[in-house]
């Protein structure tokens, strides 16, 4: 995306569909916790076909599926905050979720309720495994969520159409200066950027981005292809910009150990 207000928040900062992703998870658990409750329910009435709709009963199993989704959710939590536990994260949310399960579970069914039909308690298990996998994935795409909060990628702000703009550095094809003046290329577009290219040199990661000469910063994603000149320079084209670039003859062998660089 290349234009975006100043006061725009990002996808990373506000998350799906405007929310925060602590109001996402309370409202996909505020979700879970009812139908968790609602699911125990039609599992009593398939154990004694007998049982009436009975709002006490449904919500004393609301109350279970809070402590038991706050249990799980510290228990995940924890989990996290491990750093000695060296497994990924979706492994360590999975087997704490599935731990949680387990002893939570095995204590109502075992204790509480006292089953011994074993197709109640397989059927018990199944169906409570099942909401603990939906929650587990929940779980997963909340954290995620926040990891790119966390990771957000760099953005250079720029004027465009007289717009304070924010753009990611992977948009941007080159960086130059024309009549002391900088500008950054990008997508089609010439954006007016008030850092000079000294200072852009410094701003910009290294392994991304090179100073060709003293006018001109280009992106290693961008370039297409460069050649040698009889005067030991180099012509360089890249993507989307039309004009042909010069790497100056004093850049030229570290230009071009740097596009050497993670290359397979």
């Amino acid at each position: 995306m290349l234009k975006t207000n100043q006061n725009t928040p990002t996808v990373e900062e506000i998350g799906p569909n405007g929310m925060s992703p602590a109001r996402f998870e309370l409202l996909l658990t505020g979700i879970f916790i009812p139908l968790a409750a609602l699911v125990m329910w039609y599992l009593g009435k398939v154990r004694n076909p007998e049982l009436s709709w009975n709002w006490n009963d449904y919500l004393m199993n609301m109350l279970y599926s809070v402590f038991f989704v706050l249990a799980m959710r510290q228990a995940i939590e924890v989990a996290l905050k491990v750093k000695t536990w060296t497994v990924s994260v979706t492994m360590k949310i999975t087997l704490a979720g599935l731990a949680t399960f387990l002893v939570l579970h095995s204590l109502v069914v075992f204790v509480i309720e006292g089953l011994d039909d074993f197709n109640t308690i397989m059927l018990v298990y199944a169906v409570g495994l099942l909401l603990v996998a939906a929650y587990i994935i929940v779980k997963l795409f909340l954290v995620r969520l926040r990891t790119g909060k966390s990771e957000k990628k760099p953005l250079l702000k720029a004027q465009y159409k007289g717009n304070t703009t924010f753009i990611s550095l992977e948009q941007v094809e080159c960086v130059y200066t024309e009549n002391k003046v900088a500008y950054a290329y990008v997508s089609n577009k010439t954006l007016l950027l008030s850092q000079t290219l000294t200072e852009l040199e410094k701003e910009l990661p290294s392994q991304e981005f090179f100073r060709i000469n003293r006018q001109c910063i280009v992106s290693k994603s961008a370039i297409n292809q460069f050649e040698r000149q009889p005067n030991n320079t180099l012509s360089l084209q890249l993507t989307a910009y039309k004009e042909v670039l010069s790497v100056s003859r004093a850049k030229t062998p570290a230009f071009i150990a740097w596009v050497k660089e993670g290359a397979p």
